[in-house]
């Protein structure tokens, strides 16, 4: 039963189709679809439409349609879509809709206006079910609700999940079942193998064998001295923006102190190093320290009483690679591309694993590459969206 009709069994009252008042917002284009990637929900927000977007991007192109993103001021914005985020009221956005050629959606509001209208849908669910809360008015031909996979679990009808089960949806299936109601000449060029925690997030590393402008970085820079260690760079680095820095041996403290203000934390690696008196003279400063260590056993238990009374010792999780999801099918076929950015001698690198091997990305753009076989690349996994190329 959907909620429509359960309130109007509750309440004694009439279901009847609302009257939805358009309000005329200017668009310099014929034909388009509408993609809105936000609700009032976070755990029914898919964080892959841009990866689904670019598998039919050239198709939409090449059909003249253009991809218009509706939502909220704060959404995070679609680089190949017209931003529309928070420039209109609800009337123009459903201006906007009824003329659309798609709606592209999570299960919100806009899916439920176009629906009204009979616009082709694509709806997507996951904490409830199409059978609940999808679209009451719609084409039931145009319409295509792609419901998660919860791996044999109900929906928890939450508001915050972790993982969000919605992230479950490969970004293919999104990409075929829109391309399907449009009628493109779409063929499916990849099988989505794994989605790390941490793919979405945009992460940029530099190692301090360069310095670069901060302005071309939006958030804190994280510098790995523990890759390459110049102590000079590091400072000018630091002189010039906020900064992460994480190392594996001490650095001056008077230069600390000096920059304490530009210092975000410093994340000291006890691996090879491990100096206490450095601690007792960093916690002076009043900098925030994170302490980890890839060891374990009787030498992480040393290292925690150790440190005891400076800090908690995390250990760094160790990633065995047969454990990821569909490893077996990993082979030469199989790429990655990542959000997390290792920049180094004016190159830019997609893993740690890359940069030792000296094989830089394509361009920031384009971070795809051959996965690589290495314990270096296995850690920072959850970074990574890796595919097989059909």
């Amino acid at each position: 039963m959907k909620l429509i009709e359960a309130y109007a069994t509750n309440t004694g009252s009439k279901i009847d189709k609302p009257f939805i008042f358009q309000k005329f917002f200017p668009l310099p284009f014929e034909k388009y679809i509408t993609v809105h990637a936000s609700s009032g929900m976070g755990s029914k927000n898919y964080d892959y439409y841009k990866d689904a977007l670019s598998l039919i991007y050239d198709e939409l192109k090449l059909n003249n349609y253009t991809i218009i993103q509706i939502g909220d001021a704060k959404d995070e914005r679609m680089p190949m879509a017209i931003d529309f985020c928070g420039k209109t009221d609800i009337h123009q956005t459903a201006y906007i809709l009824a003329r659309s050629s798609l709606h592209l959606s999570n299960d919100t509001f806009s899916a439920h206006v176009a629906g009204h209208f009979k616009i082709p849908l694509v709806t997507l669910f996951s904490v409830s079910k199409p059978g609940v809360s999808a679209p009451f008015w719609n084409d039931p031909l145009k319409c295509v609700f792609i419901e998660t996979d919860r791996r044999g679990k109900k929906p928890t009808c939450s508001a915050e999940e972790s993982p969000k089960t919605i992230n479950n949806i490969k970004p293919e299936d999104v990409a075929a079942h829109v391309s399907n109601l449009l009628g493109l000449n779409y063929k499916n060029t990849v099988e989505t193998l794994y989605i790390g925690n941490q793919y979405k997030n945009m992460v940029i590393e530099v190692v301090p064998n360069q310095v670069i402008n901060p302005e071309s970085i939006k958030g804190i820079l994280n510098i790995r001295a523990d890759y390459f260690f110049n102590e000079e760079n590091i400072y000018r680095q630091l002189s010039m923006s906020k900064c992460c820095v994480v190392v594996d041996r001490p650095l001056k403290i008077d230069i600390i102190k000096r920059l304490r203000n530009n210092l975000a934390i410093l994340i000291y690696n006890l691996d090879n190093d491990n100096s206490l008196d450095f601690i007792k003279a960093l916690k002076e400063t009043a900098v925030p320290i994170g302490l980890v260590t890839s060891k374990d056993g009787d030498e992480l238990n040393e290292l925690k009483l150790k440190y005891f009374n400076y800090g908690i010792v995390n250990p760094i999780k160790k990633i065995e690679k047969e454990s990821i999801d569909n490893y077996a099918k990993m082979s030469d076929n199989s790429y990655f591309k990542t959000n997390r950015l290792l920049l180094s001698n004016q190159k830019v690198f997609s893993s740690k694993a890359h940069w030792k091997a000296n094989e830089p990305c394509e361009s920031v753009q384009n971070t795809t590459a051959k996965i690589k076989d290495d314990q270096d690349f296995w850690r920072e996994i959850d970074s990574y969206f890796i595919f097989n190329k059909i």
